[in-house]
């Protein structure tokens, strides 16, 4: 082959070689296109999606802090710098402590951090009250949330504070209310039983008064026989040997009837004293009824409460029921507020009353008040043989303004206010089971401290 051929092969080989090298070159040169492409693609998606984050932590109502693993604040949003004040204030670094009043609930060991995650494990997600502290160090109610973060390299914490002044303040007017509801529902029973209590008292009065009068005619009588022995004595003295003013006497023993007075007189001191007992409890029980109210907890003798409402309500059930009460005489004392819990046994005891009053039968009905120990728990029972609740207002009972009585019986705020008592302020439960034609049972139960050891009911 010549070296022309040579030449020209050597020469269709080199342009082959470039056109394969272009052709690789323009590849990768598109390669590279489409990866610059969607690198720009994401790098745009990135920051669109921190510009999103951001914007939806600085728009949000709440204050969000992140934290770091031992509760240092690692960032926060904007409404964190309006809640607390601190618009003019670095939060970085510093522990999330600067924040709260106090200690918060949740530490580490030496109340340093967040540090140990078991910790607060158990409670992600529970809201907890504080007092929250602005950067003028004014104080102000605080509720706040920790959710658990992972992250490549450490775990972290988000923390949701939000500012419930307001909550409180509504929380507060709504209490306010709610005491005012109570104490006028008490003194609508008050007057009520009132005209009841005041015949309760006047009955008593009259057996004493009755007493105290036949005592002193017998005191005048005594007073004139004890005239005629001084003139026996007196005639003695005289030498006259005293025989007349011994007949005297003697016929005005006869006359006021000795022997009688000497009977009666024992007997009169011992049932005036016994009125005077009875007035002395109903005047105790109304003290004990009308205590006012306590807005902290004391032990409470729940089997003295029974006696004493039931003393003072005495007038409006004894004409319609016989009442009795089966007392544990080992129960120990609860924990409450003594003028509430008398008012839930006064709602029971006349709703009882009024139950055997509609029902309208022959004879007295039966209202039984009975306590007894039930684990961690006292129960107090109310049982009536009235006239019962229809199933279908069973669930309604609880309901403010509901009621089945007749006008001028109550305004059907009673069982409302009952359960508010029991179930919010005493952290109990009411049950209720009755059938139509047989009667009611009201079961309150009231939780013992936690000191308290458990006895079980038998």
């Amino acid at each position: 082959m010549s070296d022309a051929a040579l030449l020209q092969r050597k020469l269709e080989r080199e342009r082959a070689a470039r056109r394969q090298a272009e052709s690789i070159l323009e590849e990768k040169s598109r390669e590279l296109y489409r990866a610059n492409t969607e690198l720009e693609s994401s790098t745009t998606a990135f920051w669109e999606s921190s510009s999103r984050l951001r914007a939806i932590m600085d728009n949000a109502p709440e204050a969000i802090v992140t934290l770091s693993d031992t509760g240092i604040i690692e960032g926060y949003n904007r409404a964190t710098e309006t809640v607390f004040a601190c618009d003019a204030i670095e939060l970085t670094g510093q522990h999330f402590r600067v924040l709260l009043e106090g200690e918060p609930a949740h530490s580490g060991a030496g109340g340093e951090g967040l540090s140990v995650p078991e910790q607060v494990q158990a409670d992600l997600g529970v809201a907890y009250e504080a007092m929250g502290r602005r950067a003028d160090g004014t104080s102000f109610h605080l509720e706040y949330t920790l959710t658990e973060v992972s992250f490549s390299d450490n775990t972290g914490w988000i923390m949701f504070l939000r500012d419930i002044t307001k909550r409180k303040q509504v929380e507060q007017e709504r209490e306010a209310m709610e005491i005012e509801l109570r104490q006028a529902q008490k003194m609508e029973a008050l007057g009520t039983l009132s005209g009841g209590i005041a015949h309760e008292i006047n009955t008593p009065v009259q057996y004493v008064g009755d007493n105290l009068r036949f005592l002193q005619d017998a005191f005048n009588d005594l007073a004139a026989l004890i005239g005629k022995f001084e003139a026996i004595g007196a005639a003695l003295d005289s030498g006259d040997g005293g025989v007349k003013a011994l007949t005297a006497a003697r016929a005005a023993a006869e006359e006021i009837d000795l022997e009688f007075l000497k009977e009666e007189v024992p007997a009169s001191l011992g049932n005036g004293l016994e009125g005077v007992e009875r007035i002395s409890e109903i005047v105790h029980a109304i003290k004990m009824f009308s205590h006012p109210d306590q807005k902290e907890m004391t032990p409470v003798d729940l089997n003295e409460a029974v006696r004493t409402t039931a003393t003072v309500a005495r007038n409006h059930w004894k004409y319609v029921a016989e009442l009795t009460c089966e007392l544990d005489a080992e129960l120990p004392p609860v924990m409450g507020l003594p003028g509430e819990l008398n008012q839930v046994i006064l709602n029971l005891i006349m709703n009882a009353a009024h139950a055997i009053e509609d029902a309208k039968r022959e004879g007295p009905g039966e209202i039984v008040l009975a306590t007894r120990r039930k684990g961690a728990t006292l129960e107090l029972s109310v049982r009536d043989t009235g006239v019962g609740i229809p199933e279908e207002n069973l669930g309604k009972i609880f309901e403010p303004f509901f009621t089945t009585k007749a006008p001028g019986r109550g305004t059907g705020q009673g069982m409302s206010i009952l359960h508010t008592i029991v179930t919010k302020k005493h952290g109990g439960e009411v049950a209720i089971a009755s059938k139509v034609g047989e009667g009611t049972t009201v079961t309150v139960s009231l939780p013992l401290p936690e000191a308290e050891p458990a006895r079980m009911a038998s």
